[in-house]
């Protein structure tokens, strides 16, 4: 799988069954930039074939609720492909959003240890 992408916003890195993927966008909060990046996330997906997608969100500060529902159908679509999708290095304010719309209960989200 090639790993030049259409989206600025990303870096991709195969790791064997996972595919690390990097989004750079510190803010997402218009309809172009979550097209782009959810069009983007959803070919990786789709090309990965069952591989495991763990997405660094460790830059990102907001996102609109556009995102969190394209990362919501994300997270079903690896699934349904025999993968997964990991959330990671989410900031606290960002943390919390999930955490009150209760999507913690159902994505994976990982959380670094404390004081790491």
């Amino acid at each position: 799988m090639t790993t030049s992408l259409e989206c600025p916003w990303l870096e991709v890195e195969p790791h064997g069954d996972t595919l690390d993927v990097k989004v750079t966008c510190r803010d997402i909060l218009d309809e172009e930039a979550t097209h782009a990046l959810s069009t983007t996330l959803f070919r990786l997906a789709e090309e990965g074939g069952g591989r495991r997608l763990v997405l660094d969100l460790g830059a990102v500060r907001c996102m609109e609720s556009g995102m969190v529902a394209k990362l919501v159908k994300l997270h079903r679509n690896c699934k349904a492909e025999g993968g997964g999708l990991v959330l990671s290095c989410l900031q606290p304010s960002l943390l919390e959003v999930f955490q009150t719309l209760q999507l913690t209960r159902f994505l994976n989200i990982h959380r670094p240890e404390s004081g790491t």
